[in-house]
């Protein structure tokens, strides 16, 4: 399971080309971690010294990601009860 966060972070990779909130310097060490965990799983890369998606791999994810549906809401009438 990924955090909220975590999956902000795939999807910036996901469809941007620019670094994460302003580049690594302005990073705090939470987003720092999650960004390591995720290189060394190999589903970002680091290319000519900036930080990129390997699209292969994130494609995967995100394709998985775009799979389930939205909830729906909807009201069901209860039955009556017998009798």
């Amino acid at each position: 399971m990924t955090t909220p966060l975590e999956r902000e972070i795939l999807t910036h990779y996901y469809v941007m080309a620019e670094p994460y909130q302003g580049g690594s310097e302005n990073w705090n060490p939470c987003v720092s971690g999650i960004v390591n965990v995720f290189i060394r799983m190999g589903l970002l890369i680091r290319c000519d010294g900036r930080l990129r998606a390997n699209e292969p791999a994130l494609r995967v994810y995100m394709d998985t990601l775009a799979a389930v549906p939205l909830p729906v809401q909807r009201w069901v009438i209860p039955e009556p009860p017998p009798g």
